[in-house]
């Protein structure tokens, strides 16, 4: 993967997205994808994060700005009960795969420096609007952008084709990604193997801001099936 095709395929993305825009209703993106090109390209391990939809103003208003040049503002991650579990679950991979108590005291420090594990990776939304509602996704909606996505121009899988995950981590999508990822669960019922991409472990997990399973429990959940699949991978073990 080369910087500059992947800086080209960035750019065509972007382009797509932006159509997306409903000036009447005064509606734009919010882009998403690769936080940081250079950051993503010297990680040991490519992680994709695919969540639902983005927030902004009320009644669905807003968005003309991008996820990644807020990363140095504290309420995307050290505020943010989204970004954090998804902080910690990046450093964890990134830096052999150590469990939460391991490097909850570094993610601390590092939301005081704003600078996180974040910048390493790519987010992607099924929905690129602010979401309609305020308090709680309606996954009708994000099922709807999913399946309009799908039939015009495929904006989620060009990025996924473009990102090369090693893993991608779904963070309550259900399984909308399943039959066009050509997912099995050879794995396990959470981590499922692709039959499009061999190298890719995708991990369906809740909502990072979901409180009913506390952070601990819900991060270690993630990085043990990323750690079993890459000791398997590095082993020739697949």
């Amino acid at each position: 993967m080369e910087k500059s095709d992947l800086e080209r395929k960035e750019k065509e993305l972007e382009s797509l997205i932006k159509k997306l825009a409903d000036k009447a209703k005064g509606r734009y993106p919010i882009f998403d994808g690769i936080n940081n090109i250079d950051q993503y390209l010297a990680a040991q391990y490519k992680i994709v994060f695919v969540l639902k939809e983005p927030y902004d103003g009320s009644n669905g208003t807003g968005g003309g700005f991008a996820i990644k040049k807020i990363l140095d503002f504290d309420g995307y991650g050290k505020g943010s009960k989204t970004f954090a579990p998804m902080i910690y679950i990046a450093t964890s991979i990134l830096n052999g795969f150590l469990s939460f108590d391991q490097i909850e005291s570094t993610v601390q420090e590092n939301f005081k420096m704003k600078t996180n594990d974040l910048y390493k990776v790519a987010h992607i939304n099924i929905g690129k609007l602010p979401s309609k509602k305020e308090t709680r996704t309606s996954f009708t909606d994000i099922k709807d952008a999913y399946t309009k996505d799908r039939q015009n121009d495929q904006i989620i899988l060009k990025q996924i084709d473009a990102y090369e995950p090693d893993f991608i981590i779904g963070c309550g999508i259900q399984n909308l990604l399943n039959s066009d990822l050509e997912l099995y669960k050879e794995e396990s019922l959470h981590g499922l193997r692709s039959k499009k991409y061999p190298n890719l472990l995708y991990i369906g997990t809740y909502h990072p801001s979901q409180t009913t399973i506390k952070r601990p429990v819900y991060c270690n959940h993630v990085i043990d099936l990323a750690r079993a699949w890459a000791t398997k991978r590095n082993n020739n073990l697949l």
